[in-house]
């Protein structure tokens, strides 16, 4: 069943295609094909041959966020529409009913074998995204493709949104290589709504890596704040419209102790520290 042409208009569109399930059925990814100058391709295999982005974004209307699907087994519904990404021009979409095509070397895409943490940005209005970070010893840190690296959907919507930068490409899941003894990801929260709204950052403390790093500290580098992420499990600040706060979440095997000061000339720059750790 011929669903629609996918297509790469110019430079600027960036291959983004929105779709839909033209019958009242659901599907998986694996039941789609895609063909490509006489050529039929699942959909593992289109991604493998870098003719679409292996992806595709589903918005979750109830939780307002995106939701990304990237397994065969992933299921595509009737009602709802989908962002594809595609990296040629005119390629056709096709519903292939289960079993009718080869798929000998079709394969699922590896799921994460080390750590992953998610955090969400979630403002007074309701409005929020979740932003997943980790280490896979299969993985680099550069661009692995999905599902350890997936680019962040399109807009609209939601209004915040929340991702790390590689190469001006805005991520929502960044995996990096572990273990390692230090890692940093620069993180951009951004409001695209009107006026300013207060910003609430949540994490599962329990998803922090405990033994791989000595400290796991979000730091606000506008403000200069910093937050163990093992202690604390949110972190609020406000932000204006049109504005993108910027964030790092710093992994390290040194100890933080505190900040020396020298307040003015009558303390003569004068610290008091001490050991915060039994050793």
């Amino acid at each position: 069943i011929y669903i629609t042409t996918l297509t790469k208009k110019n430079s600027a569109s960036y291959g983004w295609n929105l779709f839909g399930i033209p019958f009242n059925q659901s599907i998986n990814l694996d039941d789609l094909e895609f063909n490509y100058q006489g050529t039929s391709y699942t959909f593992y295999e289109a991604s493998s041959e870098g003719l679409i982005y292996g992806v595709v974004y589903h918005f979750d209307r109830e939780n307002q966020q995106y939701i990304f699907l990237y397994q065969n087994t992933d299921t595509l519904n009737p009602g709802y529409g989908y962002w594809i990404k595609v990296f040629v021009q005119d390629i056709e979409l096709w519903y292939l009913p289960s079993g009718t095509m080869d798929r000998e070397n079709d394969q699922d895409s590896p799921r994460w074998s080390s750590w992953t943490a998610n955090i969400s940005a979630f403002e007074t209005g309701g409005s929020g995204e979740t932003f997943i970070f980790g280490e896979d010893s299969s993985a680099t840190d550069g661009d692995d493709g999905p599902p350890l690296d997936i680019q962040h959907a399109p807009y609209p919507p939601p209004d915040l949104v929340i991702y790390s930068m590689m190469d001006s490409t805005k991520y929502s899941v960044d995996t990096r290589y572990g273990p390692d003894t230090s890692k940093t990801w620069d993180i951009y929260v951004e409001w695209k709504g009107s006026g300013s709204t207060t910003v609430t950052l949540t994490w599962d403390v329990s998803q922090i890596p405990s033994d791989e790093y000595a400290s796991v500290i979000l730091y606000d580098v506008e403000s200069g704040t910093s937050t163990n992420m093992r202690s604390a499990s949110s972190y609020g600040f406000t932000i204006d419209s049109n504005e993108m706060h910027h964030f790092k979440i710093i992994c390290t095997n040194k100890i933080y102790i505190t900040t020396l000061t020298k307040k003015n000339s009558a303390s003569y720059g004068w610290n008091l520290f001490g050991i915060p750790f039994n050793q």
